[in-house]
């Protein structure tokens, strides 16, 4: 797992091939767009973009910090933990 905060571009890319991603948005506002769909984040807003999605563009309507979390490659599944 990683964490990476991209630099203060104007617009930035984000995600690549079979990578689950989680976007978490500390500041501003803007919109994840992947193809022809946009769908908008802003300050507080968790987004979770599976490994199908590829790679997204984050274009910001205001001054935004967004915080791109890569996630395990391996399964990860929920089990019941035995108490």
């Amino acid at each position: 797992m990683g964490a990476q905060r991209p630099p203060g571009h104007p617009e930035a890319g984000f995600g690549w091939a079979a990578t689950r991603l989680v976007l978490v948005c500390i500041a501003g506002a803007g919109a994840v767009e992947n193809g022809d769909a946009a769908y908008e984040i802003r300050r507080g807003d968790v987004m979770l973009l599976p490994a199908v999605t590829g790679a997204c563009l984050f274009r910001p309507s205001a001054p935004a910090e967004v915080l791109e979390v890569a996630l395990p490659t391996g399964a990860l599944t929920s089990r019941s933990v035995p108490r």
